[in-house]
């Protein structure tokens, strides 16, 4: 069975790890995405310790581009099973402060990125903040950033439609 294997890397916070190659931490990442597809309740289970959140947020920050996005991957796959208040900490906690001006541009475009995934995969939860959300990613867009004007695009492709309750 692959729950061992899971709770391994999320009790042992195998990924927080420094000295792992970004090679190994994708791969793991890649493995846990299986995982959270294939045993949903279990990574859903709130006496999980620590909490994938609190495994996987950091991830978003490493200084490697592919890490960060096969990170933020695996969280949206993670958030549809998620706890309603584990989304509100991501939103309190990443999502919001790192859309404000005066975040890193890198930290601008990792969260539109984040956005634009959790709309894809979790619209019922996305939707209910995106009037909060919106002003702040356009903001974020208009800088002088390519791939950020491009995140910033899939977030408004992902939004504009398939999103419930937005108006």
């Amino acid at each position: 069975s692959y729950v061992p294997i899971l709770h391994t890397f999320v009790r042992n916070s195998y990924l927080r790890q420094s000295d792992i190659p970004p090679e190994t931490i994708i791969e793991t990442l890649s493995i846990l995405s299986i995982l959270i597809v294939r045993f949903p309740s279990y990574l859903a289970d709130p006496s999980l310790d620590p909490a994938p959140l609190s495994v996987l947020t950091p991830l978003l920050f490493h200084s490697r581009i592919a890490v960060r996005k096969r990170a933020i991957m695996t969280l949206a796959q993670f958030l549809p099973v998620a706890q309603p208040q584990q989304f509100a900490e991501l939103l309190k906690t990443i999502i919001f402060p790192n859309l404000t001006p005066t975040a890193s541009v890198d930290k601008q475009r990792t969260t539109v990125q984040l956005v634009a995934a959790v709309a894809r995969h979790s619209p019922h939860q996305i939707a209910p903040v995106l009037r909060e959300l919106v002003p702040s990613i356009i903001k974020a867009v208009s800088k002088e950033d390519e791939e950020l004007r491009e995140s910033g695009l899939q977030v408004s492709s992902v939004t504009c439609w398939p999103c419930p309750n937005t108006e």
